[in-house]
């Protein structure tokens, strides 16, 4: 049951893990780290970002799985992989990471039940909004926890934490939090009336859709019977003479 509020909930939810937002907690911790002089960080977390934009991209261009309803065009318009899901994922999981290492467990359990609420709820969203199938934000997750796993594996283990004062959790998180609130404002102002109404629209024309129908036979033709398949085949039987 879709209702108004939230509609534009969930739209707003929507938009943490669209590209506006994500770019600008990228950038935004990407220059932070670089004038911390945290450049093995900084390098890390621009793979992490780029690669799986890279993998999304790559995966919609090979799959071309057709989403249940759009408001896109182009390679975008492929429902798998979710980029939202995906970017939503990398992003505050990749965060969620730097900001947790070499910090006790006071610090570790607000930063990771946040994430997972934020990420949960953003999938969530787009299931909402019809954008994608439950596979597409399921395997997204596993996609974007994989990418998270395998970078933060070869940072500890080729690299090894960096120094506690170079990646200052609180500090780190002020950022995030302040280019979260800047990029949002700047969404909820200018886009967030116009995206709605495209999802809206977007779901009516979906639910308006007639349902697929079974090819009609044509005149004087009957399924074949009698066959080895028990009348399954798809072959018809025509009174009408071979030509």
């Amino acid at each position: 049951m879709r209702t108004d509020w939230l509609d534009l909930a969930m739209v707003a939810v929507t938009e943490l893990g669209g590209g506006r937002i994500s770019v600008a907690v990228g950038v935004a911790v990407f220059a932070w780290l670089c004038w911390r002089r945290a450049w093995i960080v900084a390098l890390y977390w621009a793979a992490a970002l780029l690669g799986a934009r890279a993998c999304v991209m790559a995966l919609k261009l090979g799959m071309a799985r057709v989403r249940p309803a759009s408001i896109y065009s182009g390679l975008e318009s492929y429902s798998f992989p979710s980029g939202h899901a995906t970017s939503s994922m990398v992003t505050y999981g990749f965060l969620a990471l730097l900001m947790c290492l070499r910090q006790p467990w006071r610090v570790r359990i607000p930063v990771l039940a946040l994430t997972v609420v934020a990420v949960a709820a953003i999938g969530v969203s787009r299931l909402y909004l019809g954008m994608h199938w439950l596979s597409d934000v399921a395997a997204d997750y596993a996609l974007g926890l994989a990418w998270i796993a395998l970078l933060g594996t070869a940072y500890r283990t080729l690299h090894g934490p960096a120094p506690r004062g170079s990646v200052a959790p609180s500090r780190l998180g002020m950022v995030t939090a302040v280019a979260v609130v800047a990029a949002f404002g700047y969404v909820a102002w200018f886009r967030l009336p116009e995206t709605l109404e495209r999802y809206r629209l977007a779901g009516a024309a979906t639910l308006a859709s007639p349902p697929l129908r079974p090819p009609a036979l044509a005149a004087g033709a009957t399924p074949a019977t009698g066959r080895s398949c028990d009348g399954r085949c798809p072959a018809l039987r025509s009174d009408s003479p071979p030509r």
